[in-house]
């Protein structure tokens, strides 16, 4: 059905997007790419959508992801980074298992990657309230949902409260506004960071228009490919830009930055 409200004030398509290639072996190299890129940043915002993506500075003066040793962190250990007190459980547990030749995936590795991209992520997180969906045993084991910070979270990372929450609802989200705050999700396996399209304090006010692509049982992967390709298309004849995303194990979002000023009820209708 065609929306009926005024569409959103989008982006020209002209502006650009940061994104950092994951590699299962993060390397000296790979830190210093990742480091060099946000400094590049922080010299030429990027076009366009500055008030969507702001810059942390401060990270490029006081953190170097290249001087951390992770390797000599024992299986359990206190960890002290970035004046943050840190408790480190079970650090040799496989949370992504190897395949083919691939070898698997520790969860000491996915606290060295959140911490060596934290800061080209953070930005993105900005004021934002997460979503979490953590695998304890790994992601070919069951995982769960968890939107209310729990109660034994460290005082240091920072909450939004939900005044408006019904009775069963999150009344308190997580916000990852720093490297150790990263390190810390990682830490409790959160594999999945999902951010909301909105920041705090007007949360009802998106910064970005969702499309969501979510397979069914007997779609294939080159399908979703196909949809997501129609979807480029689209908003090509409409002159934006949209930033794809993974969602979970097989589907695919779209994330369209937008000006600040349409509600979710007007973005979500000229999406669909």
């Amino acid at each position: 059905m065609a929306a009926t409200l005024p569409p959103p004030r989008l982006l020209p398509s002209g502006d650009s997007a940061i994104t950092v290639e994951f590699s299962r072996n993060i390397d000296d190299a790979a830190n210093r790419r990742v480091l060099a890129l946000d400094r590049a940043m922080a010299a030429e915002p990027v076009t366009g959508v500055t008030e969507t993506v702001p810059t942390y500075r401060s990270l490029l003066v006081h953190y170097d992801p290249v001087q951390i040793d992770y390797d000599k962190l024992g299986a359990k250990s206190t960890w002290h980074f970035q004046g943050r007190e840190l408790a480190l459980t079970n650090l040799d547990k496989v949370l992504f298992p190897g395949r083919g030749r691939a070898r698997p995936v520790t969860k000491r590795e996915l606290i060295r990657y959140y911490a060596t991209v934290a800061p080209v992520l953070l930005p993105y997180l900005a004021q934002r309230p997460l979503n979490l969906n953590r695998f304890p045993d790994g992601v070919d084991h069951k995982g769960f949902w968890q939107k209310s910070a729990p109660k034994y979270t460290p005082e240091w990372i920072p909450r939004w409260h939900n005044d408006d929450a019904d009775a069963g609802e999150a009344e308190a989200y997580l916000v990852a506004d720093s490297p150790p705050a990263l390190a810390w999700l990682a830490n409790h396996a959160a594999v999945e960071l999902h951010a909301w399209t909105s920041r705090f304090p007007d949360v009802e006010q998106p910064t970005y228009a969702l499309v969501d692509i979510d397979p069914g049982e007997s779609t294939t992967w080159d399908e979703l490919l196909t949809l997501a390709r129609l979807h480029r298309t689209a908003l090509d004849h409409l002159g934006v830009r949209g930033y794809p995303k993974m969602s979970g194990q097989r589907g695919l979002q779209v994330w369209i930055p937008i000006a600040v000023g349409p509600t979710y009820r007007e973005t979500r209708a000229w999406v669909e």
